[in-house]
């Protein structure tokens, strides 16, 4: 039998009866973890891995009606399929198959997110199109926060030709701008410093669909709202809002965006 386990930024180890020896060894010494050098055919050369022994006690136990939680099918069912099984390094007892998780937008940026718990393998980043993102200090203060200045935001972006993992290679989208404001806060500089983070992770901007345009093949915000005016509430893009700023952290956090990460 042949499972494999993520490990991190696009690797798997698979655990196999070599391994299990090394596990066994382990135990003798009373370890709990141990690194052995195995050879990795899919990247044609010897790989230093770390095995975790309670990791692989839990894999050992996978039982015979277990079921992978994405297709509901079970890991037994044919040798193709137990070939495919695959554990989640952090996440306890999660199994999968292999071709379930292992799919052209997670695993192939080296990134994955465990479909039960969350628990997130590797850094997120996206296919936003190549921009700048300028950000000056105006003395000009967002509404509800009397007496501060404030931080503006320019994304700007060229139109250019989508590449691969952008929605449609080879079609062109056109370029745009954008102006956001956050307040000049200990709070608001700490969301600047993760908008920064987004930016270089090419996780601000998508290419897709423009709601109010109706239209494909643009360059659209990608689930991290901004403040597009400094005044007119939440009904307009603006200030006063008083959760914005916790709201918009909790949306970075969502791609793996904190100050720690």
């Amino acid at each position: 039998m042949a499972l494999w386990e993520f490990l991190e930024h696009g690797r798997w180890c698979a655990f196999d009866k070599q391994a299990e020896l090394v596990l066994e060894q382990a135990v003798a010494f009373g370890q709990t973890q141990t690194t052995a050098r195995f050879y990795n055919p899919r990247l044609g050369t010897d790989v230093d891995y770390v095995y975790d022994l309670v990791s692989m006690c839990q894999v050992s136990k996978l039982a015979h009606d277990d079921q992978c939680p994405i297709c509901l099918e079970g890991f037994l069912h044919t040798h193709d399929d137990f070939e495919k099984c695959i554990r989640l390094g952090r996440c306890g007892n999660h199994h999968f198959h292999r071709k379930c998780v292992d799919n052209p937008n997670s695993f192939a940026r080296g990134f994955i997110i465990c479909p039960i718990c969350k628990e997130r393998y590797g850094v997120e980043t996206g296919s936003m199109p190549t921009g700048k993102m300028i950000v000056s200090h105006i003395p000009n203060a967002c509404d509800g926060f009397h007496g501060t200045g404030s931080y503006m935001i320019k994304y700007d972006f060229h139109g250019g030709v989508q590449v691969q993992g952008m929605p449609t290679p080879g079609k062109s989208y056109p370029g745009t701008s954008r102006i956001a404001y956050l307040p000049d806060t200990p709070e608001g500089k700490k969301v600047l410093g993760l908008l920064k983070k987004s930016f270089s992770r090419g996780l601000t901007f998508t290419i897709g669909r423009s709601v109010t345009r109706g239209v494909d093949n643009l360059i659209v915000w990608n689930g991290i709202h901004h403040k597009t005016s400094m005044t007119g509430g939440v009904a307009n893009f603006g200030y006063p809002d008083a959760e914005y700023l916790n709201r918009v952290q909790k949306e970075l956090a969502d791609k793996g965006i904190t100050p720690d990460s």
